[in-house]
């Protein structure tokens, strides 16, 4: 965008991302995106040339973390990132509030890491849901260890704080 202000021109830049998701897999090449900016339409056109496969890693194992089983139902490793898919057994007396450093190690000690901008996961911890890690798609490592060294939890009974404004103190 250039603005003209008292015979200057003056450059502003902006930038932002859009994300979306798709129920079926993408089978069209060109899309037409409008978009409108501060009143001003934009119609852009984009065409997709080729699709990377993802990569899907059955896993099926599960992890416990202080009595709550875990199920590492799959992997599936796309372009841009990594999705865990994860299910917390609803039983479990505790609720888990966030899974700080889930993160893939391979062979070498390469760290693939929480997404640090943008959407990190989806569901809820105690139920089904996908977290999301950085991807390295174009790496083929001989072994992937999913690890886990902190995360949050409260007992279940300790979920709510009630305030009660009735009190006589503040009479």
């Amino acid at each position: 965008m250039v603005l003209h202000m008292n015979q200057r021109k003056v450059n502003i830049s902006y930038s932002g991302e859009i994300e979306y998701f798709f129920e079926k897999p993408l089978t069209t090449k060109e899309y037409m995106v409008d978009i409108e900016v501060s009143g001003e339409k934009f119609s852009l056109p984009i065409t997709l040339k080729d699709f990377k496969k993802k990569k899907v890693y059955p896993i099926n194992k599960t992890m416990e973390l202080e009595g709550q089983k875990i199920n590492v139902e799959k992997v599936i490793v796309y372009p841009l990132r990594i999705a865990v898919y994860l299910e917390a057994d609803p039983s479990y007396n505790k609720q888990i509030l966030h899974l700080e450093d889930l993160r893939i190690i391979d062979e070498k000690g390469e760290v693939w890491g929480k997404i640090t901008n943008g959407i990190t996961g989806t569901g809820s911890y105690n139920e089904k849901q996908e977290i999301y890690l950085q991807s390295n798609y174009f790496h083929e490592p001989k072994e992937l260890y999913l690890l886990l060294n902190k995360a949050q939890a409260v007992h279940k009974d300790d979920l709510f704080v009630i305030v009660d404004c009735s009190s006589s103190l503040y009479t």
